[in-house]
């Protein structure tokens, strides 16, 4: 049995009134991660992304995005602590350089991410 995991993240999503730029984000994210990132750094081979991590950004987003946080700055701060931290808590790299190239790459992702679903910078 194959499950797409846009379905679940966008299901996830939809349960928390996450509006759907946010399931599209998140979705984006993770596979980001997963996949070409995994590819392009030894130490993300054996680290990915599962559905408790979606479960915590989708959570940390419906917290957060209120009348004192927007929508998008709940996204970026979900991302950042769920996954840019998490991931790199998570790993043993080879030096700190490889450690910052994976933080910035993440980033730079992040940041591309937000003003292609929100059309603004993060």
């Amino acid at each position: 049995m194959q499950v797409d995991l846009y379905l679940i993240v966008a299901k996830i999503c939809e349960d928390r009134k996450i509006p759907n730029e946010v399931a599209v984000g998140i979705f984006n994210i993770v596979c980001f991660v997963n996949f070409p990132l995994s590819r392009k750094y030894f130490a993300l081979h054996r680290k990915a992304l599962s559905i408790r991590d979606i479960l915590n950004m989708a959570d940390f987003v419906q917290l957060h995005a209120n009348k004192t946080t927007s929508l998008v700055l709940a996204f970026s701060h979900a991302v950042e602590l769920v996954i840019i931290d998490g991931v790199c808590l998570g790993i043993d790299v080879s030096s700190d350089q490889e450690m910052t190239e994976i933080i910035q790459d993440c980033r730079n992702y992040l940041k591309n991410l937000i003003t292609d679903l929100f059309g603004q910078q993060d």
